[in-house]
C-alpha cells in the first residue's frame, strides 16, 4: 500500500475589517485625571485574529455630555494597534466609549464610569431662587454651598463626619450694628459645617 502524504498549510490572517479593544479601559476614573492603566484598540480580521500590521489611525469616542480633555484620542496604529495613554474626560457619570477607523467596524462600546475630583472651590446659593424677589430687613435665608471639582463638577466626596470650618464673608452690619448669623454665629466667625455629597444647607 503506498505511504499517506503529509499536506503542510500555512493559514494567514485575513484583511483589515474590524476593531476591538485590547486591553480595554476599565474605570473607574476620576474627571480630569489621566485614565491608567492605558487601553489599547487593535485592528483584526473578519474572524477575529489580529493583524499584526496595519498604521490606520484610530479615534476614540464617546457618547457622553462632556468631552474628552488634554490628551491624544486619535493616533496612528503601530502593527495594527493604538494605545491610549493621555486620555482624560472632564464630566461625571457612565459614558460609552468607542473607537472608529475609517470604513473598518467600529469597537464594541464599552461602559465606562467617571467620578467627581477632589473639590477645588464653593458656590454659595439660596436654596430656592430669589430673582425678582424682594425681602425684609429681618428675614432669614436658607443658603446652598456646593463644593466643585476643577472641572465645575459638584465634588461628591467632600465631606464625611468631620464638620468643615466654613467663614462667611461680605455683609455688613446693619445702621444700629446688628451682626448678621450664619447658623447662630456672627458672620466673621467660622461655621462648622458637615456636607453630604459635596452639598451643605445653613
Amino acid at each position: 500500500s503506498g505511504a499517506a502524504n503529509a499536506l503542510t498549510l500555512t493559514v494567514t490572517v485575513g484583511t483589515a475589517n474590524k476593531l476591538k479593544f485590547n486591553p480595554l479601559p476599565v474605570g473607574p476614573y476620576t474627571s480630569g485625571a489621566v485614565w491608567a492603566p492605558s487601553f489599547a484598540v487593535s485592528i483584526y480580521d473578519a474572524y477575529g485574529n489580529a493583524r499584526g500590521s496595519g498604521t490606520d489611525t484610530i479615534t476614540v469616542t464617546e457618547d457622553g455630555g462632556g468631552s474628552f480633555g488634554a490628551g491624544t484620542f486619535s493616533k496612528a496604529a503601530v502593527s495594527g494597534t493604538a494605545t491610549f495613554d493621555t486620555v482624560t474626560y472632564n464630566a461625571v457619570g457612565v459614558i460609552n466609549v468607542g473607537a472608529t477607523s475609517g470604513t473598518l467596524t467600529a469597537a464594541p462600546s464599552v461602559a465606562i464610569t467617571v467620578n467627581a475630583g477632589t473639590a477645588s472651590y464653593l458656590k454659595l446659593t439660596t436654596s430656592t431662587d430669589l430673582t425678582g424677589t424682594s425681602i425684609s430687613a429681618d428675614s432669614s435665608l436658607e443658603l446652598k454651598i456646593t463644593a466643585y471639582d476643577s472641572n465645575n463638577n459638584i465634588a461628591t466626596g467632600y465631606g464625611g463626619a468631620t464638620p468643615k470650618s466654613i467663614t462667611f464673608t461680605g455683609i455688613s452690619n446693619g445702621p444700629e450694628n446688628q451682626v448678621p448669623t450664619v447658623e447662630a454665629q456672627p458672620i466673621s466667625a467660622a461655621v462648622p459645617l458637615i456636607f453630604t455629597n459635596g452639598v451643605i444647607t445653613a
